[in-house]
C-alpha cells in the first residue's frame, strides 16, 4: 500500500494513516529514524505486528536507554 505525499506535507501522519489501514499481524515493519514515533509504534503493536526502526544518537535519552538495554556492562558511549 502506498500514498502520494505532497511536497509540503509531513510524512509521519501519512505513514501512520497507511499503517492503520493495513493488516499487520505477523508482519515486520521497518522504518527510518523519522518514523520512530510513539504513535507509529503503538499502531504496529496494537495490530500484533513487529517492527524494526532506526535510532539516531541525537535522541539522547532514548538512545542511551536502548544502548544500556543491549549492553552487558553499561558504559558511557
Amino acid at each position: 500500500m502506498s500514498k502520494v505525499i505532497d511536497s509540503k506535507t509531513n510524512e509521519i501522519p501519512t505513514a501512520q494513516e497507511v499503517l492503520s489501514a493495513m493488516q499487520l499481524k505477523g508482519t515486520l515493519v521497518s522504518f527510518d529514524a523519522l518514523n520512530t514515533q510513539t504513535k507509529t509504534i503503538a499502531i504496529i503493536a496494537e495490530q500484533k505486528g513487529d517492527y524494526i526502526g532506526a535510532l539516531k544518537e541525537n535522541q539522547q535519552k532514548f538512545f542511551e536507554e536502548v544502548r544500556l538495554y543491549f549492553s552487558k556492562s553499561p558504559q558511557l558511549y
